[in-house]
């Protein structure tokens, strides 16, 4: 019976982790930990979430731009990008109005 369970077990962990893209390969934190951002898919999509009041932006660069990407997340809880071109750098920001925006360190693959 032992080993039935045993077997049972570990190809249900195999179907799992087949069928779980969305697990954060990058992840980034503001320096107040309000916010914080994860890439998942391999790297094709990022999630922001917002923990407390305030705003944030999560930064990130793609494989295809030179150009910096922003995610905005105004009102709270968890907004995604689209799918796109492979991420490779990341970075979180609470977003100070009229002022400069506080930002975490970049994270990079």
């Amino acid at each position: 019976m032992a080993t039935r369970t045993f077997v049972g077990l570990a190809v249900a962990g195999v179907a799992l982790m087949g069928a779980s893209p969305a697990f954060a390969e990058l992840r980034a934190y503001t320096p107040s930990g309000k916010a914080w951002a994860a890439t998942g898919y391999n790297d094709t999509k990022v999630w922001l979430e917002q923990n407390g009041d305030g705003k944030s932006h999560a930064d990130y660069y793609r494989t295809d731009e030179d150009s910096p990407y922003h995610l905005w997340n105004k009102s709270g809880g968890v907004v995604a990008s689209g799918q796109g071109a492979t991420i490779y750098k990341l970075r979180v920001c609470d977003w100070v109005p009229d002022n400069s925006d506080r930002c975490g360190g970049w994270q990079t693959n």
